[in-house]
């Protein structure tokens, strides 16, 4: 079973929401498979968790693979 995701700080959150609409201003707001992507705030928890995981590295120490 997958370790719960650390409660992210609300730093890490807007630092994670904002890199989210980067991403989506390159891509003009679609996902891959070309429907409108959600608002960072409608994404499930653990995919906003993702984000934090993957733009902030003071958010989750486990090592890169």
């Amino acid at each position: 079973m997958p370790e719960q995701p650390l409660t992210p700080t609300p730093e890490q959150l807007n630092t994670a929401r904002k890199t989210y609409l980067r991403y989506g201003n390159v891509t003009d707001f679609k996902n891959l498979q070309g429907n409108p992507m959600p608002s960072f705030d409608q994404l499930p928890y653990v995919i906003q968790c993702a984000w934090c995981a993957a733009v902030n590295d003071s958010y989750y120490s486990k090592p890169l693979y």
